[in-house]
């Protein structure tokens, strides 16, 4: 860790009693997408004996996650315009 050119205080850091508003990542929430789609499926497919196709739980995990992508984008745009 380096220090401010005084070589009094670690930059990097959140000043003493400032709490920090680190807004929720999209990567988490994609990740957390993607684990609750493939958990839903199997679970699904074994409790009512049916076949859920892979493929079209790929694809459709696959469209949300993209447009979840999509619309933070859009978000963020917007926010840092203000």
């Amino acid at each position: 860790m380096s220090t401010d050119p005084t070589g009094t205080a670690p930059t990097g850091t959140a000043p003493t009693g400032t709490a920090r508003n680190t807004p929720m990542r999209v990567r988490t929430v994609v990740v957390g997408l993607i684990a609750i789609a493939i958990s839903v499926a199997v679970i699904v497919s074994r409790l009512t004996r049916t076949h859920v196709d892979g493929g079209i739980v790929a694809l459709l995990v696959v469209l949300t996650t993209g447009a979840v992508m999509v619309t933070a984008g859009v978000v963020s745009v917007v926010r840092s315009r203000r």
